[in-house]
């Protein structure tokens, strides 16, 4: 058991809180059911858990934050979401990383989508998170440490309790190490207005890059699927070249594919053995490669020009052409002191617009406009 003195700085703000260590707990009037819950599934594994006193006006105690076996936790509750809404194979755990520096430990109570009353541990000691995330398949890191709370029984380092953040995500890090190796200038672009950059945009020698990675349709090496990806479009036009990586677990190298981004206009799925794929295999010259006659796989160097729609003939038009088509048959104005104005020749009447052969002409218009496409 972790030894700890009367007084430690539990608050975010750094002041000093008193530990209430010989208070008892009262589960039916003193907790939340939150972290009546996490009391009772210590208390299973012969865990002592302490009340804390609270700094936060109109709270007694801490509504998130025990001590249990000497160490800080802090619980962080959340919701399972299902992406289909019934498979299990698509649901995603949601691992959130507080802001404040408090606590030891992090303890995700993670709630059944479907049935609440399910409510599943996992105990993660602060310091092997490092960001906020969301999981989804049972072999990823968090299900580890579910129901670890034999760690709180244990002495850990303290590198493991020391809470760290993570200034770059895996590819950044790796397009960074690989662009020193290889001699070329990289870059990080910032966000507006704040001091921090982002996470999927990096320049190179100058172009714009877009890290994407990859991922293949099946994880089982003996399928059909394992061959095969897919690569997604980008959203936005900022990037020059699309960096599409690919990590195979188990293997420290990663493929990666440097394509420009007009040839992927829209998300599609292709193989790995490709021909036009694998011509961007380490393209770290971004050359804006052109197909052969014999790729099936068509090339969108430029966006194409887009048609002009036909103008749309309305009722008011049809009314303003009939209009001019009458001619005016309006009696000539008499003139002053009886005297009759002169009379002009009248010009003759134009011939009436058949509105029906307007309407023919513009279903004519449509249907050339569509055969154009």
């Amino acid at each position: 058991m972790r030894e700890l003195a009367g007084y430690d700085r539990l608050a975010g703000n750094g002041d000093i809180v008193l530990i209430d260590a010989n208070r008892e707990f009262d589960l039916k009037y003193e907790l939340r059911e939150l972290v009546a819950g996490v009391v009772k599934a210590a208390s299973v594994h012969g865990l002592t858990c302490k009340l804390l006193h609270s700094d936060e006006r109109g709270f007694r105690r801490y509504r998130r934050r025990l001590l249990i076996e000497g160490y800080k936790c802090q619980i962080v509750s959340s919701r399972v979401h299902c992406v289909d809404g019934v498979s299990s194979r698509h649901t995603m755990y949601p691992a959130s990383l507080p802001r404040t520096g408090w606590g030891d430990f992090l303890i995700y109570a993670i709630k059944d989508g479907n049935e609440p009353e399910n409510v599943s541990y996992f105990v993660v000691p602060r310091g092997d998170t490092v960001k906020s995330t969301s999981v989804c398949a049972p072999e990823n890191w968090l299900f580890k440490y579910k129901d670890a709370w034999s760690l709180l029984s244990e002495t850990l380092p303290e590198e493991r309790l020391n809470r760290r953040t993570q200034t770059f995500n895996w590819k950044l890090s790796y397009v960074m190490s690989r662009g020193k190796s290889l001699g070329l200038e990289t870059a990080l672009v910032k966000k507006v207005g704040l001091n921090r950059h982002v996470q999927n945009r990096i320049l190179i020698n100058g172009r714009k890059c877009q890290l994407m990675a990859l991922a293949r349709l099946s994880k089982d090496s003996s399928s059909d699927g394992w061959n095969y990806i897919t690569l997604h479009a980008a959203k936005q036009t900022w990037a020059d070249f699309l960096i599409f990586m690919l990590k195979t677990a188990g293997a420290e190298d990663v493929d990666i594919f440097v394509v420009p981004r007009e040839r992927i206009p829209k998300t599609t799925t292709t193989s790995l053995t490709a021909r036009w794929l694998n011509r961007y295999r380490d393209n770290w010259t971004f050359q804006n490669i052109v197909k052969d006659a014999g790729d099936n796989v068509p090339v969108h160097l430029k966006t194409a020009p887009r048609l002009k729609r036909p103008p749309r003939i309305t009722r008011k038009i049809v009314r303003e052409r009939y209009e001019e088509g009458r001619g005016s048959n309006s009696r000539p104005l008499e003139a002053t002191h009886g005297e009759s104005a002169p009379v002009e020749p009248p010009e003759p009447p134009e011939p009436p617009v058949d509105v029906a052969a307007l309407i023919e002409e513009q279903v004519a218009n449509i249907r050339r406009f569509y055969a154009k496409k």
